[in-house]
């Protein structure tokens, strides 16, 4: 028993001796990258574009990407109702605004920009996605998910 005892106490005051202070543990982001000069805070923040042609056939869809540039990320989500959701549809949608984007950014088919200096192509990095859910007015809509990252 008192061996028991003596072993707790040692488990016990080592954890005491080699704990961290709360003050070390807890390091501000903001300040760290503030502090860092390389680091271009509109790469990091993610940019939510909504095309100007989206080529839609169903009057009830929309459609918008979730863009972030320092990981050349690209999400696009297309949204209609349960009722009219057709996922050939929406992923003809996405590859027409998908197409738009490229040109937008420079990017070609061929997987090289105009100016030549960065080579690009997109690789779909998850299966695409469909949910369906309830918005606020009680009515039943679909969401298309489809995942891109543009490989340098």
């Amino acid at each position: 028993m008192k061996k028991i005892f003596a072993l707790l106490a040692v488990i016990t005051l080592t954890g005491f001796v080699f704990a961290q202070s709360s003050a070390d543990a807890y390091v501000d982001p903001k300040e760290t990258l503030e502090k860092n000069q390389f680091v271009d805070n509109e790469k990091l923040s993610s940019v939510i574009i909504t095309p100007e042609n989206q080529h839609l056939a169903d009057t009830n869809a929309s459609i918008f990407f979730d863009y972030k540039p320092l990981y050349d990320e690209l999400i696009i989500y297309y949204d209609t109702y349960m009722s009219s959701f057709d996922e050939g549809e929406a992923l003809n949608t996405a590859i027409a605004c998908l197409e738009d984007f490229m040109k937008a950014k420079e990017y070609t088919a061929d997987g090289v920009t105009k100016t030549k200096s960065v080579y690009s192509r997109y690789v779909k990095t998850r299966i695409d996605r469909t949910k369906h859910y309830k918005d606020k007015k009680g009515m039943r809509r679909t969401q298309f998910v489809s995942y891109i990252k543009f490989t340098r």
